[in-house]
């Protein structure tokens, strides 16, 4: 295993993850990293997570576009797999190897990448009947915590107002 990079998280752009490049299931890797709980929640209901090839079922596809060993893609990032996996020519599949092979940000958009994306995104989704009680407790905070904070910053503004005495909160 190589050392953690951080990188923007492909599920919410406003967080940065430290993931490994690298990693067989980095996509994975960066829910996991972002969603700790919905993670645990998702493993629980519906089993492991989807994998990034061959409609989630392998890390590695069975074959490449140019005809190489499909595990010379754990070279590159894996946000880069997908796209080098379907370059037909051999000569520019190793150059995108060997350009970024280093490169922890290396990036490149493809639909097969895509679609790994959305059976994530559609694993994790737990119906809310699926949760325990307590997940469900979680869920609530997590998300209504932050909306009941700032009820309670504008109360205070509007109660140092109508005392005579506004402050900056």
């Amino acid at each position: 295993m190589t050392a953690p990079a951080i990188i923007q998280n492909s599920f919410d752009p406003k967080i940065a993850t430290s993931v490994d490049p690298w990693a067989a299931n980095g996509l994975a890797d960066e829910y996991r990293e972002a969603y700790p709980d919905d993670f645990a929640i998702a493993t629980r209901v519906n089993g492991p997570v989807p994998k990034m090839f061959v409609a989630g079922k392998a890390d590695l596809p069975d074959m490449v576009s140019a005809g190489f060993d499909p595990a010379a893609l754990m070279r590159v990032p894996w946000r880069m797999r997908h796209y080098v996996a379907a370059e037909p020519v051999a000569s520019t599949a190793h150059a995108l190897i060997e350009k970024n092979a280093s490169d922890p940000e290396a990036n490149a958009h493809h639909e097969g990448l895509n679609l790994a994306y959305s059976r994530i995104k559609e694993w994790a989704s737990v119906p809310a009947d699926q949760l325990t009680e307590a997940e469900s407790a979680a869920l609530f905070e997590r998300i209504y915590a932050p909306v009941r904070a700032e009820e309670a910053r504008r109360g205070d503004r509007l109660a140092a107002y109508q005392s005579g005495q506004p402050r900056y909160l």
